[in-house]
């Protein structure tokens, strides 16, 4: 319970979250949560959010665009924690091929998902040219880490196959640019504001406040997030209700 997994949730969800995080706030009875710098970044972040999806919901285009931008970033996330946690591994020949693979996601750095999208794809292609490279593609099959860089690269086409045509309408272009900035900004307002309520559940005198406000966030938060499990059970037949294979 010490971190949300925004990348779990589409782009209207994050700012669901922020009205969660906003409504508990405002019901509890703690003042120095209120009047953290922490909380007033989140209520911030969400109003420059809410300005720039209201532009980005009057194109469908533009709208698109934003979601798979968002899967594309939540890929690169996902494949980096995927590869870098097999860095770890007991077995030596599989920490040796992480460790490789891993440099390779690493070459521009950690946050290559906070880059302007133009960038980003420059890198994104680069970062997936190399891993797509035979040795080191048999080496992600290998450690099995190759579904998640198939999709690295689906989501980067994706990103990039119409995106051309969406710069030629200077407008919607911009709108998009300004939507992603904000929602990236209010993921890591999020984020930073719910890792402010972990410590303070831990170690401040009135941590079982905290503590209570911390597990309100995040019971609603499991409710935004139950619809996106209940479509993998959906999409996945194999599944009983349990979870368990039939």
């Amino acid at each position: 319970m010490d971190e949300l997994a925004m990348a779990k949730l589409g782009v209207a969800d994050v700012g669901a979250v922020a009205t969660v995080i906003k409504e508990e706030v405002v019901a509890s009875t703690l003042t120095e949560a209120k009047e953290s710098a922490a909380y007033q970044e989140v209520v911030n972040e969400q109003l420059s959010y809410d300005d720039a999806m209201a532009r980005v919901r009057k194109s469908d285009n533009t709208l698109s665009k934003n979601e798979a931008d968002k899967r594309r970033d939540d890929a690169y996330v996902g494949t980096r924690k995927a590869i870098d946690s097999l860095t770890y591994s007991p077995v030596e020949e599989v920490s040796k091929k992480a460790t490789k693979l891993y440099s390779i996601m690493d070459m521009y750095g950690a946050s290559v998902e906070r880059l302007p999208d133009s960038k980003e794809s420059e890198y994104l292609k680069i970062i997936i040219n190399r891993l797509k490279e035979p040795e080191n593609y048999q080496m992600a099959t290998e450690i099995g880490v190759k579904v998640f860089v198939d999709n690295l690269d689906k989501c980067e086409n994706d990103f990039r196959s119409d995106w051309g045509e969406m710069e030629s309408d200077k407008e919607e272009f911009r709108n998009s640019l300004s939507a992603t900035k904000s929602r990236r900004k209010l993921e890591d307002a999020i984020n930073a504001f719910y890792g402010y309520l972990a410590y303070n559940a831990k170690y401040n005198a009135n941590k079982e406040q905290f503590a209570q406000l911390q597990r309100a966030i995040y019971s609603r938060y499991l409710s935004i997030r139950q619809k996106y499990n209940e479509r993998k059970k959906k999409d996945d037949p194999t599944k009983t209700e349990g979870g368990a294979q039939k």
